[in-house]
């Protein structure tokens, strides 16, 4: 906070140093016609005096615009222009009539010596302004020579000149905060659209979800380039969501916004997930011409919750999971009597497979095995591993009769499948409907003493509860 504090400070006083340069060297080129038509007309009305004075002020304002070229000289050339204009000034108070043109010209005064000051320098300035006609305030009050200005001509026009000075000050105290307020916001702006260009990945779309731009964040999350994204879809570059057969973008989005999880694969082939905020987009028209996809980064949480949730060898539910998952079925059953129905499949002789080819054999028969239920079940269908080779399958929505059937094919296409090594793999399955008046254990020990009747009848079956 005190950091940005001390930089703040720092590009104010930096961008008024500039404002004052700038102003100085404006007011310094108004000021020079103005002491030349100074000195034509005192010289014009035969008031050599006056015009040589002037005319000397002119020399040193040119001389000080010279100097202003140069930054590093800018507060000596303000100095030395600012006394050069306070020589005719004093000379015009003094000798000048004020019903004549040429003494109107110090009302300028002040708006040279206002802008181009700070205000503490302006109050330095301003004394030295005043004092001149404090001066011959106090010389006619006490009657001590005759002056060119009467007291209450003296008194109106430091009057006129503190007003002038004050309201000029304000204006331009105004305008400076205005300018400065606006440069920081600009500037803040553009910090914070390099920050979410760097951070939020952000994606436009056209009314065909094709993608028109992509920011950095998006094509550091993905692995491509920009041109390797523009004109894909999500679907062409396998960003998909797991509830939805096609991300079509018209007919996800019918509340005018989508919120869902993307998945995909880097270029590298790394995994990702997303949490994506899809909301249409219009024109000046308020013509729809396409969506802006809103993104989230959320990988680290996904792996997390895959670690603690999923079976490290194969990638399916743990135990500890498929516990909550049937727990909440049972709930769920109870509560609104849709049908559950629960598999649970073993690998046939894997003991033998473990001793005649060694357990890393084993392990890649495991995962192989989950990989093709994968491929034959449901996206809506859970799978877990309950042991070491057994799997449970978690059927919603599913009676017994479909259960069965399920499962029958289930246990033809592994019998089918070619498996590492070509080995020929044969699972026995057990199956069980859960009812009205189970709990999760009742449920859970129908399906396993199930499956010990298939492989007690032979292996490479289905059985099911109630079967004899």
């Amino acid at each position: 906070m005190i950091q940005n504090l001390i930089n703040w400070t720092k590009e104010h006083d930096f961008y008024q140093q500039q404002v004052n340069l700038t102003l100085l060297r404006f007011m310094l080129i108004i000021a020079s016609p103005i002491l030349l038509i100074i000195v034509l007309l005192t010289f014009f009305q035969q008031q050599y005096s006056f015009a040589i004075v002037s005319a000397i002020s002119l020399v040193i304002v040119l001389a000080s615009l010279n100097m202003a070229r140069n930054q590093e000289n800018d507060q000596l050339a303000k100095n030395i222009a600012l006394s050069a204009i306070l020589i005719p000034y004093i000379t015009t108070l003094f000798y000048l009539s004020p019903n004549s043109l040429g003494f109107l010209w110090i009302t300028i005064i002040p708006i040279i010596f206002v802008f181009i000051n700070t205000p503490r320098e302006l109050a330095w300035w301003l004394l030295l302004l005043a004092s001149p006609l404090i001066a011959l305030m106090a010389i006619d009050f006490f009657a001590l020579v005759t002056t060119n200005l009467s007291y209450h001509q003296a008194a109106n026009t430091l009057f006129g000149f503190m007003i002038e000075a004050l309201m000029l000050a304000y204006i331009k105290q105004a305008i400076f905060n205005d300018q400065l307020e606006l440069k920081y916001k600009n500037r803040q702006l553009e910090f914070n659209k390099q920050l979410i260009d760097q951070k939020v990945p952000i994606i436009s779309l056209d009314l065909a979800g094709k993608i028109t731009n992509a920011n950095n964040a998006f094509m550091e999350i993905t692995g491509y380039r920009k041109m390797a994204l523009i004109g894909k879809t999500l679907n062409q570059l396998e960003i998909i969501n797991a509830s939805l057969d096609e991300l079509n973008v018209n007919k996800i989005l019918k509340n005018k916004s989508w919120t869902g999880e993307l998945h995909g694969h880097r270029r590298s082939g790394a995994q990702f997930w997303m949490q994506i905020t899809l909301r249409e987009t219009f024109n000046s028209q308020y013509e729809k011409i396409g969506y802006m996809a809103i993104c989230e980064d959320i990988t680290s949480q996904q792996l997390l919750m895959q670690h603690a949730n999923n079976d490290q060898l194969t990638g399916a539910l743990n135990r500890r999971v498929f516990d909550q998952f049937i727990q909440k079925a049972v709930f769920e059953f109870q509560r609104y009597r849709e049908p559950f129905s629960l598999i649970i499949c073993d690998i046939d002789h894997f003991k033998k497979i473990n001793d005649n080819f060694g357990h890393n054999f084993g392990d890649e028969i495991i995962k192989q095995l989950h990989q093709e239920l994968t491929k034959i079940l449901r996206s809506s269908d859970s799978i877990a591993r309950w042991g070491g080779e057994e799997f449970a399958i978690l059927l919603p929505k599913t009676g017994l009769d479909v259960a069965v059937n399920v499962a029958e094919k289930v246990r033809e296409y592994i019998s089918n499948a070619e498996f590492v090594g070509q080995y020929p793999l044969t699972i026995s399955i057990g199956v069980s409907e859960l009812r009205i008046e189970d709990k999760a254990e009742d449920w859970f020990d129908r399906a396993d003493k199930a499956l010990y009747h298939a492989k007690e009848s032979g292996r490479n079956r289905v059985s099911f509860t109630g079967q004899k």
